[in-house]
């Protein structure tokens, strides 16, 4: 008689993986934060694990040169690895910082609420937003949320990420959400020739217009331009339509 195969929960996997994740994580901290650095005994006791399963991720994350062993004493040091993605990580940080204050000024302009986007894998996310608006009708946005793939912004990174997309007029993309009577104008913001974010103004049809060369869109289209220069791009960046 054949035994009966264990089942395993629909999460299990998932959950097994979130865990090693966790624990590398947690291995990495413990080491980036460690003088003088850690030996393999002293990392198994710090993430809770036994020297044979602490041996495992360290080898794991030496082959990714994530961490770098120290055969003369045994000890472990982050490796070659680490610095792209603290690079990567600073580089989102300047861009949320060095946007800010031209968001802040184009919202004070307008009167309207102003949000800074970045493509998240498959739609936009809102990581910064300026709402300075004293309007009877106001649009507020959270920070974190995630925008539908028929938005302003949206069309803007798909006009990137597919050759075959829309193009948008001028640059500006405009986007008028199923909820009635709110529209959007987006631009990108570009650094060193690559899209890195998009900036949208978002507001009412009343105050917004939908046109691409309209005093807002100018203004929103240069705010996009002046976050990429601020930022190190090579684009022009123009002296007139911003507020």
């Amino acid at each position: 008689m054949t035994a009966p195969v264990p089942s395993v929960g629909r999460d299990g996997p998932r959950r097994s993986e979130v865990g090693t994740v966790a624990k590398a994580a947690a291995l990495l901290r413990f080491v980036a934060g460690r003088r003088p650095p850690p030996t393999l005994r002293q990392i198994a006791q710090a993430i809770g694990v036994s020297r044979a399963t602490a041996y495992r991720y360290v080898s794991s994350l030496q082959r990714t040169h994530l961490l770098a062993h120290d055969h003369r004493d045994g000890t472990f040091r982050l490796g070659p690895g680490i610095f792209p993605l603290g690079a990567s990580a600073h580089a989102g940080l300047s861009l949320i910082s060095t946007a800010g204050p031209i968001m802040e000024q184009l919202s004070r302009a307008l009167n309207e609420t102003v949000v800074m986007s970045i493509w998240d894998g498959d739609a936009p996310a809102i990581v910064r937003v300026a709402d300075c608006s004293d309007r009877l009708v106001r649009v507020t946005v959270m920070t974190g949320a995630r925008l539908d793939l028929d938005s302003a912004q949206a069309a803007i990174f798909l006009a990137h990420l597919n050759p075959d997309a829309p193009t948008p007029t001028l640059g500006l993309a405009v986007g008028s959400p199923r909820n009635h009577g709110i529209r959007s104008l987006a631009a990108p913001i570009i650094l060193f020739g690559e899209l890195v974010a998009v900036i949208a103004v978002i507001g009412t049809t009343a105050t917004v217009p939908d046109g691409a060369d309209s005093p807002v869109a100018n203004s929103l289209r240069a705010a996009a331009l002046r976050v990429g220069a601020h930022l190190g791009s090579d684009h022009a960046v123009p002296t007139e339509g911003y507020p």
